[in-house]
């Protein structure tokens, strides 16, 4: 069963809007326990 989701986000000069995408991917509740992985790489 799937209990990790993993988002991938390409970004290419995106410096100045990138955080709003994060912010709603952060405040999303996933159903069934699935678990966000809260890696970010720079």
């Amino acid at each position: 069963m799937l209990n990790k989701l993993s988002i991938l986000i390409p970004a290419y000069n995106e410096a100045k809007t990138i955080h709003l995408i994060l912010d709603k991917i952060k405040a999303i509740r996933l159903i069934n326990d699935i678990k966000k992985r809260d890696y970010y790489r720079r």
